[in-house]
């Protein structure tokens, strides 16, 4: 577990300045995200229009945003790239009480406005039909496909006055709307069920939860039949398909079985066999991983502060060189389809971030935009990584935040302590 150990000053008169208030603290940010598009011709960011959070486009030429959408009831939270000239977006609420949130439906749109679409319904406030529902049936995106396709990978969920089921598995137009199913013949069902889809729509690899149980299984292709690799406790370490590997013959897995930490493992499931391991970290677990054109390229995690390792050497090296340029801050990228462009998100533990756009060509990394430009990073207070142990010995690793003035000494105490026990803990930033 992490905890967030935060010493404030407390006593009266002893601060220097007033404090900024909440509202200048979090108000929406000028720019919460944003994503390269495959052609590198433009960039998606979410911004504030019509006093909510709604999708812009900028010409990665001219910079200009462009709002694409325009909700005044609900936030999009959510966006993806379908192809260079779509996108796929998820509706919320920012800075709402969960039971007051609105939202949750699927839209896709053309990057210019045009041909907007609702994919899924949310909640009761973006049902296309009218009436009592006593049944909502709502798409969560399994995966984008590479190439320049309409289509997406979709897990249909079931949701009723008793509860919620898995449905099927989808491959769905977004310019139509219309459905494939991908889960006719699965091998089992259960309360839950997780897909591993490959880069030609097929799905690959299944795990069925149901009833503290959890069963994989996995197929070889379309036509070959699907085969159970384990069957074991929900409860208990074990592990998870990720990807199909880029040869096709093999699984990127999550595997916690013999270790502390999940490491990213080779499996062999003609031979349902471990192999070689990929990649691992001694402070944290290890899954997210990132893909380009379908391709495993690297994972991202958070331990002390956020990292990457990446499996394809080129990246590596544009990793090194934007770290070089941007040492004080975790650098994320997101690159075009021929890497000639790559967006960097920049973040600290004193800096909500800020968005750079490199030319690989020339070498030159240009500053775009701020996401919250109001926040000052040298009023802000730093995030110690430190570590203690608990009564029994166990380390925990936890983030101590001193007032940015002062000795430092004898100040009081606030503990946050983060959900859990398998929940993930703070991260710094």
């Amino acid at each position: 577990m992490k905890a967030f150990i935060l010493a404030l000053l407390l006593a009266a008169g002893t601060a220097a300045a007033q404090p900024p208030t909440v509202e200048h603290l979090f108000q929406p940010a000028r720019f919460a995200s944003m994503r390269i598009s495959p052609d590198g011709a433009s960039l998606a960011a979410l911004s504030p229009v019509a006093g909510r959070q709604n999708l812009v486009v900028l010409d990665t030429k001219t910079r200009k945003p462009v709002p694409v959408t325009g909700f005044d009831s609900r936030d999009i939270v959510e966006m993806h790239w379908v192809s260079s000239k779509r996108l796929l977006v998820r509706t919320g609420s920012i800075g709402t009480q969960a039971w007051d949130a609105k939202g949750g439906a699927l839209y896709a749109i053309d990057r210019d406005g045009a041909e907007g679409r609702m994919i899924s319904e949310g909640g009761r406030d973006e049902q296309a039909s009218s009436g009592v529902r006593f049944v909502g049936r709502y798409l969560v995106l399994v995966r984008t496909l590479p190439g320049e396709t309409d289509d997406v990978i979709a897990q249909e969920f079931v949701a009723s006055a008793g509860g919620g089921t898995a449905g099927d598995l989808f491959r769905v137009n977004t310019r139509t709307g219309r459905r494939t199913s991908l889960g006719f013949g699965k091998p089992d069902s259960g309360e839950g069920e997780s897909w591993v889809v490959d880069n030609n729509g097929v799905p690959r690899a299944m795990r069925v939860f149901d009833r503290g149980r959890v069963r994989t299984y996995y197929r070889a292709g379309a036509d070959a039949p699907w085969q159970k690799l384990d069957d074991s406790s929900q409860t208990s370490p074990g592990w998870a398909p990720l990807a199909v590997t880029e040869d096709d013959k093999a699984l990127i897995v999550a595997d916690q079985r013999t270790r502390d930490k999940a490491a990213l493992v080779r499996y062999e499931p003609a031979e349902k066999r471990f192999g070689e391991v990929m990649a691992a970290h001694p402070q944290v677990d290890l899954g997210d991983l990132r893909f380009d054109e379908g391709r495993p390229v690297g994972v991202l995690f958070d331990a002390d502060r956020g990292g990457a390792a990446w499996f394809d050497e080129a990246l590596a090296r544009i990793q090194r060189s934007v770290d070089a340029a941007l040492p004080e801050t975790v650098n994320r990228l997101s690159w075009s389809r021929d890497r000639s462009l790559v967006l960097v998100g920049a973040y600290s533990d004193v800096s909500p971030g800020s968005f750079y756009l490199l030319d690989t060509k020339s070498g030159k990394l240009e500053w775009l935009v701020d996401r919250a430009p109001w926040i000052k990073p040298k009023e802000m207070a730093r995030m110690q990584p430190v570590r203690y142990p608990a009564r029994d010995g166990l380390e925990i690793p936890a983030y101590l935040t001193l007032p940015p003035t002062g000795s430092g000494k004898n100040l009081p105490l606030v503990v946050v302590v983060h959900g859990g026990p398998w929940v993930d803990g703070d991260a710094w930033g």
